[in-house]
């Protein structure tokens, strides 16, 4: 009995998922082409700062 109650609710959960997903799938225009860059951006902006301040220097 508590089995095929478990299974009813994972399927209910799978299926608020998938909703939730596809809500912010609509929601979201940013795509990882956006994203990148900013961030490969920030990252070489952190690393040659961090190369003034002597943390990479590793020699």
């Amino acid at each position: 009995m508590g089995i095929s109650q478990s299974s009813i609710s994972t399927r209910d959960r799978i299926a608020e998922l998938e909703r939730e997903n596809e809500r912010l799938r609509t929601a979201a225009p940013v795509t990882a082409q956006t994203i990148a860059p900013r961030t490969r951006a920030a990252a070489r902006r952190a690393y040659t700062d961090g190369r003034k301040r002597g943390w990479f220097d590793f020699g």
